[in-house]
């Protein structure tokens, strides 16, 4: 039937034309249903309205536009353009939904508009199922795949999708980008929230917006900033970059927590913030500051400027230029100290060094040489020392106090499980004759000895008391010079006073006798 119009046609069974211009319905049950210069090729198919719209697949049908293609092939089924202009729908059960130049090309696939005057600006949807809600040169490229809006948008994943930006892509299965600009979801389930130039790069990884941030590591992450790097390689995992600018996280389960030009290099390292800081070994931190590195094995740097720990378990409590290389060390604070030896210690100050294993140092140039020694201010202390005060430096003593000191309470070892060979000490008192106590000025010059130029002072020569005592003379500072054990001449001066109440009595005795000879003598006249 043809119920009207100009130069319209019918030549399929049961077929119609409802007026119009140059129409035509040529499949069985075929329907036009007006418009100019519209074919309908196939069975039950129909055109209502429009210009130059083309219909060849059966169960299709195209509702008005201008220029459209349901179908390419007579084995296209139940494809759908409404409106539009220049569109093609190209596969079965496809549709286009108005627009210019768009295609839907794959099995289920569907273009909501959008499109634009160019081949270039079109929309297309060409996998399966596969879904381009508008905007302009956006193509959703496999399976289940969407782009919901945008420009120049690309979903090239199975199940992926683009909500919309410009120049967007996802190549992952079941990944997404959220919007924004030049952003690239290439891993499987992989997350782009927006921003610019962002790309995530291996399986569940995301991005939440930034800039030119990139995440290659699997179940790995970064919040925002610039030029970010969460995991360097595809074995890398659970690496998070927070923020900041040109921070690189390069291994497993690393943190980085905002700041700029940050490290990590160590499997569970972690930077929070700051410039320029680095975690390079496994569980190593920096909770700030700049130019700080943790490097030992389970090291931390807790701010501060230009401090290393680079000791197994090292640590540096904050402060500048201190640094923790033995194992165990801990630098409090301060500036310029070390700690080198194991278990070591510097508890502040400036310029303090602990080198020997269990040492402890703080003040002010602080020393230790040895090991379980102790510095508190000035110069050094040796093997299980401790000194304090400036220029306290005499290894005679465990304890050396450069100054007065004060104490109410000593005590030493002297039990007699601790000694054997015991024996009385030998005329006391001619060794307390020889001894020769002194008037004397100190010398200018040895302050470094811990020695007060110009002072007087009451003592012995160490050179003369040796020759009496040599138990109670050692080296001093050096092996140039000796040092007095003054506390240990207490015995020989009781060993003397012993010896001499010992004569006083034999005298008294002797006195006794003569006194009652006498008294005898007296009464015998």
């Amino acid at each position: 039937t043809v119920n009207g119009g100009w130069s319209n046609s019918t030549a399929g069974t049961s077929s119609i034309v409802g007026g119009g211009y140059m129409n035509k319905a040529n499949g069985y049950t075929s329907v036009v249903a007006g418009g100019r210069v519209n074919t309908a090729n196939n069975y039950y198919t129909a055109i209502c309205g429009g210009y130059a719209d083309t219909v060849n697949g059966h169960y299709s049908g195209a509702l008005s536009g201008y220029s459209n293609l349901a179908g390419d092939a007579s084995a296209d089924t139940a494809v759908v353009i409404c409106g539009g202009w220049d569109n093609s729908a190209t596969a079965r059960y496809s549709f286009v939904g108005g627009g210019k130049n768009n295609n839907a090309r794959g099995l289920y696939s569907v273009v909501s508009g959008g499109g634009g005057s160019t081949a270039a600006d079109s929309n297309s949807a060409r996998g399966d199922y596969s879904v381009v809600a508008g905007g302009s040169g956006n193509i959703a490229t496999n399976s289940y795949s969407t782009v919901s809006g945008g420009g120049d948008n690309t979903a090239g994943g199975s199940y992926s999708t683009v909500n919309g930006g410009w120049s967007n892509s996802t190549a992952g299965t079941s990944s997404i980008v959220g919007g924004g600009y030049m952003n690239k979801a290439n891993g499987y389930t992989s997350v782009v929230a927006g921003g610019r130039v962002n790309t995530a790069n291996n399986y569940y990884t995301a991005i939440c917006g930034g800039y030119a941030d990139t995440v290659n590591g699997h179940y790995s992450g970064a919040l925002s900033g610039y030029s970010n790097l969460a995991g360097d390689a595809s074995v890398d995992t659970a690496v998070v970059v927070c923020g900041g600018w040109n921070n690189s996280a390069t291994e497993k389960y690393d943190f980085i927590g905002g700041g700029s030009s940050n490290i990590t290099s160590g499997n569970y390292a972690v930077v929070v913030g700051g410039v320029g800081n680095t975690a390079g070994n496994n569980y190593s931190t920096v909770t700030g500051g700049s130019s700080n590195s943790a490097t030992g094995y389970g090291s931390m740097v807790a701010g501060g400027f230009d401090n290393s720990a680079s000791g197994t378990r090292a640590a540096v409590g904050g402060g500048d230029s201190n640094t923790a290389s033995g194992s165990y060390s801990l630098v409090c604070g301060g500036s310029s100290n070390t700690a080198s030896g194991s278990y070591a210690a510097v508890a502040g100050g400036f310029n303090n060094t602990a080198d020997g294993d269990y040492s402890f140092a703080f003040g002010r140039y602080a020393s230790t040489a040895g090991h379980d020694s102790v510095a508190v201010f000035d110069w050094g202390a040796g093997l299980g020392h401790f000194f304090i005060g400036t220029d306290a430096t005499n290894t005679a003593y465990r304890l050396y106090v450069s100054g007065s000191a004060y104490c109410t309470g000593s005590w030493q070892s002297s039990d007699q499980d601790f000694k054997f060979n015991v024996r009385p000490l030998v005329q006391p008192l001619e060794i307390v004759k020889n001894m020769k106590p002194v008037r004397f000025t100190w010398k200018q010059g040895y302050e470094k000895y811990g020695i007060s130029g110009g002072k007087d002072d009451i003592g012995f020569i160490a050179q003369a008391l040796q020759k009496a005592l040599p138990e109670l003379v050692a080296e001093g500072a050096d092996e140039n010079h000796l040092a007095i054990n003054y506390d240990h001449i207490t015995a020989v001066n009781t060993a003397a006073i012993k010896e001499l109440i010992e004569i006083v009595e034999n005298q008294k005795a002797e006195i006794e006798q003569l006194r009652a000879e006498v008294e005898r003598l007296k009464k015998g006249k």
